[in-house]
C-alpha cells in the first residue's frame, strides 16, 4: 500500500510547485522505507508508471529549463494526441513522452531496454544484486542477473541504438506542433566519461525525419534540445 497520496489526475492542471513538493515528499519517504522505494521502482503502485515515465521526465525538463513554481502542467487523458501539456505564461507546449532504456542485445527479449530495466528493478526490490549489461533474464520464471564484461563502446552503442529505436517508434505518430520528449534513463551515469550530448545529436540524425516540432532528451542533470 502506498504511503503517499498521488494527487495528479489526468485532464487537470497543476502547478510545478505541487509536483516539486510531491517529489520532495517521495524522496523523504524512500530514504526511510526501502520496501516502498523498491515497489516504486518496480511500478507496483497504480500510479508508479505514470510518475516514473511521464511526470519524472517532465519534472526533469522543468528543472533544466527553469520553469517557475507557478507554471502549470497537465497529464492528458488516455488516448489524447499528447501525453503532457505545459503552460508557461501565455504559451502552451505539447509533449509526447517516451523512455529509451539502454539494451545490449540485437534480438530477443533482451533487446527491449524497458524489459531489462524492469527485471533489474525487480531484482533490487527483492534485495538481490542486479548487474548492468545484457545478462539479466528470466529462467523458469526466476529473474537471473549475471555480470556482463563490456567496454565503453558497448555501452555507447546500447544507448545510441535504443535512442534511435525510441525515435523510430514515434515516427508513425502525428507530431505537428508537438515536442518529442525522450527520457534517456540512466545514460548520464552509464556514460559518465562520454559526451552524451554528441551521442544524442548523432542518434537523432541517424533516426531520420519526423513530424515533431523538436526533440528534447532528459536525464538526471542532463538536457539536450534539437535546433
Amino acid at each position: 500500500m502506498s504511503k503517499l497520496h498521488f494527487p495528479f489526475l489526468r485532464g487537470h492542471k497543476y502547478a510545478f510547485a505541487e509536483l516539486r513538493a510531491f517529489e520532495a515528499a517521495l524522496r523523504e519517504t524512500r530514504q526511510h522505507d526501502a520496501v516502498f522505494s523498491g515497489d516504486l521502482r518496480s511500478n507496483r503502485f497504480p500510479w508508479a508508471k505514470t510518475r516514473n515515465e511521464e511526470l519524472l521526465p517532465i519534472g526533469l525538463l522543468a528543472d533544466q529549463n527553469g520553469f517557475a513554481d507557478e507554471d502549470k502542467f497537465a497529464l492528458m487523458p488516455e488516448g489524447h494526441s499528447t501525453d503532457v501539456q505545459v503552460y508557461t505564461g501565455r504559451q502552451t507546449a505539447r509533449y509526447q513522452i517516451t523512455v529509451a532504456d539502454p539494451s545490449w542485445d540485437d534480438s530477443g527479449p533482451g533487446r527491449r531496454g524497458g524489459y531489462l530495466h524492469h527485471l533489474r528493478m525487480e531484482r533490487l526490490r527483492l534485495g538481490e544484486p542486479a548487474f548492468g549489461g545484457a545478462n539479466t533474464r528470466k529462467e523458469n520464471g526466476i529473474i537471473v542477473s549475471e555480470p556482463h564484461a563490456r567496454d565503453v563502446c558497448d555501452d555507447v552503442n546500447a544507448c545510441r541504438c535504443r535512442l534511435i529505436d525510441a525515435i523510430k517508434r514515434k515516427q508513425v505518430h502525428e507530431g505537428t506542433g508537438c515536442t518529442l520528449l525522450i527520457y534517456a534513463r540512466g545514460y548520464r551515469f552509464l556514460l559518465i566519461d562520454v559526451d552524451v550530448s554528441e551521442l544524442v545529436a548523432n542518434a537523432v540524425r541517424q533516426a531520420g525525419t519526423m513530424t515533431f516540432e523538436r526533440v528534447c532528451v532528459v536525464d538526471e542533470r542532463f538536457f539536450w534540445e534539437s535546433a
